[in-house]
């Protein structure tokens, strides 16, 4: 699992959004509303509850490992899986996509989300702010409470 903050940070990210609008803006313009709408983009930002338990709350595996403290889990991983140390590689790099790509992928998102074109003008910051964070704590409640962040 990974700390819900910082997996929604990664989404804006890797969906390209950072190159559009503000990480507040994605979070209460995208990120929800993706969320009530079910769209293809809500399998990026879903609460991680909703792939780990079932519908009574049960949880599916029998043991989680914390992104965050994946160092300190490898051994424990590579032994249950028997991958070996060098098949456990970082793919999907939000940084390896070019700047040709970047840009035809926010026009995508331009028309996709009809993002409105202030929202792009708009300064830019990948921190947020109280606000947001509190509503990142609501969205992500299950989360939180359940995997201890």
């Amino acid at each position: 699992v990974r700390n819900p903050l910082d997996r929604l940070r990664s989404a804006y990210n890797y969906l390209g959004f950072r190159d559009l609008v503000g990480f507040a803006y994605f979070v209460d313009e995208i990120a929800e509303k993706s969320l009530e709408r079910r769209d293809s983009w809500h399998w990026f930002i879903r609460p991680q509850t909703d792939f780990l338990l079932d519908a009574n709350g049960n949880l599916l595996v029998d043991e989680y490992f914390r992104l965050e403290n994946l160092s300190a889990s490898i051994d424990t991983i590579i032994e249950r899986t028997q991958l070996s140390a060098c098949e456990l590689r970082h793919s999907n790099h939000t940084g390896t996509i070019g700047r040709a790509s970047r840009f035809v992928r926010a026009m995508k998102l331009i028309l996709r989300e009809r993002i409105r074109m202030q929202a792009i003008w708009m300064e830019k910051q990948a921190d947020c702010d109280s606000g947001t964070r509190a509503r990142i704590e609501l969205v992500y409640r299950s989360d939180y409470e359940r995997f201890g962040y």
